[in-house]
């Protein structure tokens, strides 16, 4: 299995318009790619200020052939929607891990 993981930290101010919107729009979007096995969405419970907070969203795949064509199709797409839609409010970076 294939996880791709966008850690975004974001701003206090925005934190309940942000998780609305990746729960209703954004986790559908991603779980309607053909295949994605599934899309999470996680809170990071160790913070480091109580200024902002960071979620994780999670994505896998049965095997790197599928984030592959992820890659190639559709992670630019989502990783821009998330930086146009919270510009100047938001950091992020992804990270690809492998279950052993």
């Amino acid at each position: 299995m294939i996880l791709f993981n966008i850690t975004c930290h974001i701003e206090k101010s925005i934190n309940p318009m942000f998780k609305e919107w990746v729960l209703i729009t954004l986790l559908p979007k991603i779980n309607g790619v053909d295949f994605v096995n599934n899309a999470n969405f996680l809170k990071l419970l160790t913070e480091i200020d109580d200024q902002t907070f960071t979620y994780s969203i999670q994505i896998s795949f049965d095997a790197m052939p599928y984030y592959a064509q992820f890659q190639l199709e559709n992670e630019t797409v989502f990783l821009e929607e998330i930086q146009q839609k919270f510009t100047g409010k938001i950091f992020t970076f992804t990270t690809v891990l492998e279950k052993v």
